[in-house]
């Protein structure tokens, strides 16, 4: 073969690679442009969603999203806040603790092997929720329903199951305990 039929057959080669690392490229770009879209879109609903129930449930708008910056400054998504957001909204807590769950979260990431925004949304499901059994693989090993009821029982004198806001505020409470204890753990 000749020297210019190899150098034509090597530089097609290259230009075909070359050619298809463009398409690759650009369709890269084109999906992170557009995932980047449909985040910032879901992320405006979700502040719309937050800031509605929010309003519904005695706080103003600002405030939520004052609350959701704070959040977000202890390394939380903004998605995650929104979602955590909402989850307590729509179980009736009161926010006033969020922030400081939210720096929880970023401590008991160490010992979850998730990330804080991760640990926030499973802590705000676990409270919402009533289920302490998601906590424990976030590295919340001293949380049970059937401890924290056996404790209340033992101040309150009363017997039998803890049920609704009461047994919410159980959890928020024991896991503001726990997560006062493992302080630090972050950074």
């Amino acid at each position: 073969k000749s020297s210019m039929t190899v150098a034509a057959t090597v530089g097609s080669f290259f230009g075909n690679v070359l050619a298809d690392m463009t398409v690759r490229a650009i369709s890269w770009g084109k999906e992170l442009v557009t995932s980047s879209l449909m985040a910032g879109a879901r992320l405006e609903q979700l502040g719309v969603a937050t800031r509605f129930l929010g309003e519904k449930a005695g706080y103003t708008g600002a405030f939520i999203d004052d609350l959701a910056k704070q959040i977000q400054k202890t390394g939380i998504s903004g998605i995650s806040t929104r979602e955590s957001l909402l989850s307590l909204l729509g179980a009736n807590i009161d926010l006033t603790n969020a922030a400081k769950l939210s720096a929880i979260a970023q401590n008991m990431q160490s010992l979850s092997g998730r990330t804080s925004s991760e640990v926030f949304q499973v802590m705000t499901r676990a409270i919402a929720t009533g289920n302490t059994e998601i906590l424990r693989n976030i590295g919340f090993q001293n949380i049970s329903i059937e401890s924290l009821t056996r404790a209340s029982n033992a101040v309150t004198g009363h017997t039998g199951n803890i049920t609704g806001a009461a047994r919410q505020n159980l959890i928020l409470n024991a896991i503001m305990e726990e997560g006062a204890h493992k302080a630090g753990l972050y950074g």
